[in-house]
């Protein structure tokens, strides 16, 4: 389920590449806040001890690209706590990130 729905977000995101009316960054930006939480999700999952229980087959290589795209939006977004309050800067020091 989170991989199909990343596949809306990709689409999602290329489409509104091929206009260019002032308000697509308006909706650029709130597709790229509405992937934050599978791809958070997928990132934390793919931990060895996460405890979420869930694989989904990325290598070292493509996990370490995917978080730190996450952090970059994240960033973008002015997204910086996950949970009740908690910094997500500690989740981008476990990732060595």
């Amino acid at each position: 389920i989170l991989n199909k729905m990343m596949g809306y977000y990709e689409n999602a995101i290329s489409a509104l590449s091929s206009y260019s009316h002032p308000a697509i960054a308006v909706y650029r930006q709130n597709v790229i806040i509405e992937s934050l939480y599978p791809r958070f999700f997928i990132c934390m999952a793919n931990t060895t001890k996460s405890g979420y229980g869930y694989s989904n087959g990325y290598n070292g290589t493509t996990l370490a690209t995917m978080r730190t795209n996450l952090k970059a939006d994240c960033q973008s977004v002015g997204y910086q706590y996950y949970g009740e309050g908690t910094s997500i800067s500690v989740v981008y020091t476990k990732w060595g990130i």
